[in-house]
């Protein structure tokens, strides 16, 4: 799959460059360019052939195509272009990981699913022991304390569903992520060898033996933490000791969700008649209804705190289970710790096997055998000056991408 994909890069890039030559023949790429469209010329006719090209690749030269994604990844596995038009290799790390969260995932639903009505049926045991205790002196609400039999299952439940839910989405997130992280490094996304933080990459390449380990543990501590946070939920709704607090706390809830809305709508219809992007189009009025929303926003601000921290709870219990992205930004540190370095050894496995299997690297591997088999009898002075001609007389855009040595650049620049 390498070698096809290697292939069909560097015959997709030729058929590109000779799209932004209106007059080059067909046969020059061997038919590639006639599936592409011919831009038309739009200097003037005493333009030299050059001009006109370059002119072509700034008006249209680069554009742009959706690539990676959920679904985008998926596809391209089931027809395996993935592979051999993309040239993306899985490594064998990932595919144990991945069969490892669902062996684990697989054990820890059946667990809950199966621990549920075990653990309930004790709650209820426990109840009716309390309930048949003749002491006149035993408080009420100690009979009340332990749960009913049908609270836990109504509480257990729908969190081992959602815990099974969460399982399903991290394991099929993985692949579509790791082939995003890809090109994204193939596309300059994310900063390789010109990049400043490249270098931590370079860095303990050996740490990639912790992914594996990191993946399976990971995915288990989120499914584990989505089981506590929804039970628990659930459970503080329909248990006898809390649900008056609940109703309470949903009352102020709702009436904080519409006086939210109402604001929001206020928003919308101040900002349409007073607001243009940074400049305001009525001052006066502006300020006023800043000041007014201000002091609005104050009392609501409650709301925004409760928000971010179910956000940042959900958020964490999620991005918990995946090391293959980074959650906390760089700037989260205190002075040179850093925190959520885990995603750092991921990227460094993808990365080690980009450095051995890019669609290109063969290509090249190939060039520097041949160089070290045949000497000075292959890629020559000669061969490297008519390559240098082929290219610029191709993609004469290649230009400002040219390296000069030193002594080159002191000689005369681009000769």
């Amino acid at each position: 799959s390498g070698k096809l994909a290697g292939a069909a890069i560097v015959d997709g890039m030729l058929a590109r460059a000779a799209s932004m030559h209106p007059d080059l023949e067909d046969e020059v790429v061997g038919g590639l360019a006639n599936s592409l469209p011919k831009e038309n010329d739009a200097s003037s006719p005493s333009a030299s052939r050059m001009e006109r090209t370059v002119t072509n690749f700034i008006l249209c030269g680069e554009t742009e195509a959706p690539a990676g994604g959920f679904l985008w990844t998926w596809r391209r596995i089931y027809n395996r272009d993935l592979f051999t038009n993309e040239g993306v290799w899985l490594h064998t790390r990932l595919i144990v990981g991945q069969v490892a969260q669902i062996a684990v995932a697989a054990l820890l639903s059946a667990a809950l699913f199966v621990g549920t009505p075990v653990v309930a049926n004790q709650a209820q045991e426990a109840r009716d022991l309390l309930s048949l205790d003749a002491r006149d002196d035993l408080p009420q609400w100690i009979r009340d304390f332990v749960p009913r039999r049908e609270q836990v299952l109504y509480s257990f439940y729908p969190a081992a569903s959602v815990s099974l839910l969460v399982a399903v989405i991290l394991i099929l997130i993985y692949i579509p992520s790791t082939v995003g992280t890809i090109l994204k490094f193939r596309t300059g996304v994310i900063g390789s060898l010109h990049d400043v933080n490249f270098a931590k990459y370079r860095k303990t390449a050996d740490a990639v033996f912790m992914n594996v380990g990191n993946m399976i543990f990971a995915m288990a501590g989120s499914v584990i933490l989505f089981f506590v946070l929804i039970a628990g939920f659930a459970f503080l709704i329909i248990w006898d000791f809390t649900r008056p607090i609940m109703k309470v706390f949903f009352a102020w809830v709702v009436g904080l969700i519409i006086t939210i809305v109402v604001k929001i709508l206020l928003m919308c219809l101040c900002r349409a008649n007073f607001f243009r992007a940074f400049y305001r189009t009525r001052p006066a009025a502006a300020n006023f209804v800043s000041l007014a929303m201000e002091c609005w926003h104050i009392g609501l601000g409650g709301g925004i705190m409760i928000g971010r921290l179910a956000q940042f709870l959900f958020a964490a219990a999620f991005w918990l289970g995946r090391v293959d992205v980074p959650y906390l930004s760089g700037d989260v540190r205190i002075g040179p710790y850093r925190f959520d370095n885990v995603p750092t050894a991921y990227r460094k496995d993808v990365l080690g096997h980009e450095a051995h299997r890019h669609p290109l690297i063969e290509r090249l591997g190939a060039m520097y055998l041949c160089r070290l088999r045949y000497g000075g009898a292959f890629a020559g002075r000669a061969g490297a000056c008519w390559r240098n001609l082929f290219v610029v007389a191709l993609m004469p855009w290649m230009m400002k991408h040219r390296v000069f040595s030193g002594e080159r650049e002191v000689g005369g620049g681009g000769r």
